[in-house]
């Protein structure tokens, strides 16, 4: 395997020089490469020694560092690529402007730490502080942001610092009052350190639900070649599975990828990142799409009316960029809802979670009209048989009672025909 290689190119020239390195879209029999917007860090070796177990598949496999998260998306686009390890917001702001790209899977569950100066003990004193973080559009900035506004409110002073690693040393060196940093970052840089600095929050706590790097695939690249997108999926798993029964024996084998890093610091790195869940048993995103069935009449777990309840389930199931169907019927106003909010038709819908994840979502009530014709066409010539669904049928005098069954969801009442004509004497 060739383990890596360091790009780190100006945006216009990456095509030209990445196909000079690699070649242009590669054979997917010949060679699989994962791409990594900088340096490959602890959290990545399980992707990278995954892309090494395929190489009993393909002819070869690679792992390539880019410069910035930007190079490593033109590549990606470009086909010089096949995988990449990439924050969602850097995904989703791809697609926006027109990129066709697909999240496959968790490189790895939220592992980032708000950490500040000792003086600092909670969220409300980091008001007018300097905080630092990564970049405005960068994943990590939103999950700081939003830990700040669920948490206190407050309006630090913020100032940009890329770089983990040297948002961690600008804390410890007293530059700033708080920021965000990775685990790997935090506990490296620690190391023989004499510093008060501390965790203020884990947001593996917190925010568990939002994934701070996933593994990227161009959607062509998935549609040509789905079997090996399913063998990386089963041997990314596979690693984790291995760094979660034994953190410190995985940081033994680590270390051939990050020989640079001090062995006993991988280890407690590892152990770290196991404690805070940060490699799940399955790093499967869930599924692409979920539809809404139940509508405005939803329950909780405990029998109360929710009318979010579903929505909200749904949103916290399906995948990052997913899409969400409403079937389920909601209304303007209910009055005879538990509470005031709901009495108007509104819902206490989790949208910050919705928009984080960057999913869809279409609803109103189906079109019947417009499909009339056909299903009549279709019946007539005997293609379908709809009478499977119809459980009664009833004189027009016996719809009350026809709809009360139907109505208190009476088992076998399922699809009721009234016909006024058996109504007539």
């Amino acid at each position: 395997m060739s383990l890596r290689r360091r790009i780190a190119l100006s945006f216009g020239a990456a095509a030209v020089l990445i196909t000079a390195a690699c070649g242009s879209m590669v054979d997917a029999d010949a060679k699989l490469m994962l791409g990594f917007p900088g340096d490959i860090g602890p959290t990545d070796v399980p992707a990278v020694m995954a892309l090494q177990a395929m190489e009993y598949d393909v002819r070869s496999t690679t792992c390539i560092e880019f410069g910035s998260p930007d190079v490593q998306s033109q590549a990606l686009l470009s086909g010089d690529i096949n995988l990449a390890s990439m924050g969602p917001a850097t995904v989703m702001s791809a697609n926006i402007v027109g990129a066709d790209l697909r999240m496959i899977t968790s490189n790895n569950k939220n592992d980032l730490l708000v950490v500040a100066a000792a003086e600092i003990t909670q969220c409300s004193q980091l008001e007018g502080k300097p905080v630092a973080y990564h970049s405005d559009g960068s994943t990590s900035t939103a999950h700081l942001m939003s830990w700040i506004s669920d948490k206190c409110g407050a309006s630090p002073e913020w100032l940009v610092i890329s770089g983990s690693s040297n948002r961690t040393t600008a804390l410890i060196n007293g530059r700033i009052d708080g920021t965000i940093v990775r685990t790997e970052d935090w506990v490296h840089c620690l190391r023989g350190v004499d510093s008060d600095a501390h965790v203020l929050a884990e947001l593996s706590e917190s925010q568990s639900e939002l994934l701070p790097q996933t593994i990227v695939i161009n959607i062509q690249f998935l549609d040509d070649n789905v079997e090996y997108h399913q063998q990386f999926l089963e041997a990314l798993d596979e690693q984790f599975a291995l760094v979660n029964a034994d953190p410190e024996a995985y940081a033994e084998m680590a270390y051939e990828y990050l020989p640079n890093m001090d062995p006993d610091a991988l280890a407690e790195i590892y152990t770290s990142l196991s404690q805070q869940g940060a490699f799940p048993e399955t790093g499967l995103l869930g599924p692409d799409r979920g539809a809404e069935c139940v509508g405005y009449q939803a329950h909780d777990v405990q029998g109360n009316e929710d009318n979010a309840a579903t929505l909200n389930a749904l949103v916290s199931s399906v995948r990052f960029t997913g899409g969400i169907g409403t079937v389920g019927v909601f209304i303007p106003e209910d009055p005879g809802a538990p509470d005031e909010l709901a009495q108007e038709g509104k819902a206490r819908f989790e949208f910050g979670n919705f928009w984080f994840k960057g999913q869809q979502m279409g609803c109103g009530q189906a079109p019947a009209k417009r499909y009339k014709w056909h299903l009549r066409d279709l019946i007539a010539a005997d293609k379908v048989t709809p009478l499977w669904i119809v459980s009664h049928n009833l004189p027009l005098d016996d719809a009350p009672d026809a709809y009360a069954h139907f109505d208190a969801r009476d088992d076998g009442w399922t699809k009721v025909v009234l016909d006024p004509t058996s109504s007539l004497d």
